[in-house]
């Protein structure tokens, strides 16, 4: 099914915009394995001599192979840096997009791969679902077919819409988010904490506001596809929620590998309001 010229270029656009945030988290990322890469050694606290001891890892096997020798491990994380500096100018450039395709699946393969080399890493699985989606609608570009670029669309936008309900809807289910203790005990831990927040949610009804606003936009987060204003209004609500989480928690990359589905989230929103009559 051939892409409209109008579709084509929302398409171009939103891939566009889908991989600038993605090369910049591959980037970011990449260098902080780089810069930790030995605690992945043998005898190391995380070396794969000890992940390969992981009941609940996938084919634990493989940490006894070459793929996890301390020089392969510093291949993953180059190529994904290398695939995140050009990824970015070829995508603005449009051009080469067959090699755009091939630097979309080095950034998704290297993403599946540090989520059992490094444990269940969100901004890693996040990472992987915007690489495949940008994929599928580059390949639907080359192909001419817009039956690949929605599969992209979907598949993204779905993802991350089915991430944040569950998320939210497993957090409305347990009283210690309900009551504002989990987000209270995140922000004011040795670890994990920050002292401005944690003079926050000291005080309790700032604690339980704090969490009922983040479980509520989790939860309701499918409504983003009622028009492109309210999607726009809960990326933009998350997107804050994710550069705080960074900021307190220093899950650096968290922001950036979820901005990568929101082109996605929006553009998916623009399709589905009128179809369902309310645009």
């Amino acid at each position: 099914m051939v892409i409209p010229p109008a579709a084509y270029a929302a398409y171009a656009a939103t891939l566009h915009l889908t991989t600038v945030p993605l090369a910049i988290w591959c980037v970011l990322s990449s260098l902080e394995v780089i810069a930790i890469r030995r605690v992945y050694h043998p005898g190391r606290p995380l070396g794969v001599d000890l992940g390969a001891l992981a009941v609940e890892r996938i084919r634990p096997a493989i940490f006894a192979s070459p793929l996890c020798s301390p020089p392969a491990l510093l291949v993953m994380p180059v190529a994904r840096l290398a695939a995140g500096v050009a990824l970015p100018l070829l995508t603005a450039a449009n051009m080469m997009p067959a090699v755009l395709i091939a630097l979309l699946v080095v950034i998704g393969s290297t993403a599946l791969l540090s989520v059992p080399m490094r444990g269940s890493d969100g901004a890693d699985k996040i990472a992987l679902v915007a690489s495949t989606g940008a994929a599928l609608i580059a390949a639907g570009q080359i192909a001419d077919d817009s039956r690949l670029c929605l599969a992209g669309l979907i598949w993204t936008a779905g993802q991350v819409t089915i991430a944040y309900v569950t998320s939210g809807v497993a957090k409305l289910a347990r009283p210690f988010w309900r009551d504002g203790t989990a987000i209270a005990a995140a922000m004011t831990s040795h670890q994990s904490g920050h002292v401005f927040a944690a003079m926050i949610v000291q005080h309790r009804h700032a604690a339980i506001a704090l969490s009922w606003a983040v479980m509520l936009v989790e939860a309701l987060f499918l409504l983003a596809f009622l028009s492109p204003t309210l999607g726009l209004a809960l990326v933009t609500a998350m997107a804050v929620f994710h550069v705080a989480t960074a900021v307190i928690m220093g899950l650096n990359t968290y922001p950036l590998a979820f901005a990568a589905t929101y082109p996605c989230v929006i553009m998916a929103s623009g399709m589905v309001a009128p179809w369902l009559g309310i645009a």
